[in-house]
């Protein structure tokens, strides 16, 4: 039988203060500077993008609340808010970027499986 070491709840917080800062730098990079990109240019990417990014943020995120009562509510409304707040940004900051209903969808999914 093997034993798993469990994560402290402080690599956790730590975890998801990064990939949140992350997420927010890959969500609001600039509509030209995204353009040079290529690996975006495959249809359907993005979306993967936005669920997989999601997916990390609310595991992460899980594991930093553990202490938290009704953690999974709290962070289901966290990351689903987060993401659709850095949608709204992208409309209203950026040229070149704009609110997309699918991708704030693949947000909200990859939040639930996370």
């Amino acid at each position: 039988k093997v034993k798993h070491k469990k994560l402290s709840t402080r690599y956790y917080v730590y975890a998801a203060i990064f990939w949140s800062i992350l997420t927010i730098f890959i969500s609001l990079i600039s509509g030209a500077r995204l353009n040079t990109l290529k690996f975006i240019d495959v249809i359907g990417i993005d979306k993967v993008g936005h669920l997989v990014f999601y997916t990390m943020l609310s595991f992460l995120w899980s594991g930093a609340c553990v202490r938290v009562k009704y953690e999974k509510f709290f962070v289901i409304f966290f990351c689903t808010t987060f993401g659709f707040l850095m949608e709204i940004l992208q409309f209203y900051l950026f040229i070149g970027r704009s609110f997309e209903f699918f991708d704030a969808l693949a947000n909200f999914i990859g939040v639930l499986i996370g």
